[in-house]
């Protein structure tokens, strides 16, 4: 017989029956729409289909622990997301042409920002906010990282609990 799930240290149900998309989330067909299983566990547990997203209080895609979903937003996920680490920064974004070490040269240096943008293919703006503090200040002045959603702005704090509430609303 193959097992339906796996109970893991924290709790997490592991589920196992199931195929995941190409998020990694494990799916079930209600007729010919696919929806994810924790979705599902969610409405029957709690008795309603849930209107916003449901997330994981453990961060562990496959569980299905009723235990650990909650229903919450996208800006509240996506805060949660940072906190936990899930969004590369700095030299790990894919997209930056810049290193660490670059960056604290851009910081320390005298030279004008054209001659700087101009040397690391970057826009004149990019040097103003690595000189300002505006950006990459984790590294130029060892300051929390934050993020800005929306109209918001969040500080990035530690903690034994990874959920929104570590993600202060400045």
């Amino acid at each position: 017989m193959k097992e339906i799930l796996f109970v893991v240290e924290n709790g997490c149900h592991i589920c196992t029956s199931h195929g995941v998309n190409d998020s990694g989330y494990p799916i079930i067909y209600l007729g010919k729409k696919a929806e994810r299983v924790s979705r599902y566990v969610f409405s029957k547990t709690f008795g309603y289909w849930p209107t916003r997203i449901v997330r994981h209080s453990c961060d562990c895609r496959r569980c299905i622990n009723p235990n650990h979903l909650f229903e919450g937003s996208r800006r509240d996920n996506s805060a949660d997301a940072v906190v936990r680490k899930r969004f590369p920064v700095g030299e790990k974004h894919w997209s930056t042409s810049l290193s660490d070490s670059d960056v604290l040269y851009i910081f320390k240096s005298k030279k004008d920002s054209k001659f700087l943008a101009k040397k690391y293919g970057v826009h004149r703006d990019t040097i103003n906010n690595i000189k300002s503090g505006r950006t990459w200040s984790w590294i130029t002045m060892n300051k929390p990282r934050t993020m800005r959603y929306g109209s918001g702005k969040f500080l990035l704090t530690g903690g034994d609990k990874l959920n929104a509430s570590y993600a202060l609303q400045l």
